[in-house]
């Protein structure tokens, strides 16, 4: 997406997305728009749930659209993982790993 501003030399040589490749982009008010439009108020997992959260409310905001849902930590679908030790177990990949079954074993079981 195009989010209006030059995208800084540091970010272009981390991620390789320089200003050529989003010029044609959708702005990011077409693309948050069309992001809060397809998720309604789906629950978002996120593994920053409270950086997450906050940028995409003041996204939202930048477009007059407020959040219709609620962030959940993924660390809390970690069997008997508080966020805080989910979050010093991703550090060493133990956490992380085991994270997809974790999500589908709380998909199905409502948990």
């Amino acid at each position: 997406m195009n989010a209006g501003v030059r995208i800084p030399s540091f970010i272009e040589s981390l991620t390789g997305i320089s200003d050529t490749m989003i010029r044609s982009a959708p702005s990011a008010a077409i693309v948050v728009r069309e992001v809060s439009d397809f998720i309604g108020d789906i629950p978002l997992v996120a593994h920053n749930a409270s950086f997450d959260c906050k940028f995409w409310d003041a996204e939202l905001a930048r477009i007059k659209h407020c959040r219709r849902q609620e962030f959940a930590y993924s660390s809390f679908f970690v069997a008997g993982a508080s966020p805080v030790t989910a979050s010093a177990k991703s550090k060493t990949g133990r956490a992380s790993s085991d994270l997809p079954s974790c999500l589908w074993r709380g998909v199905l079981t409502g948990h």
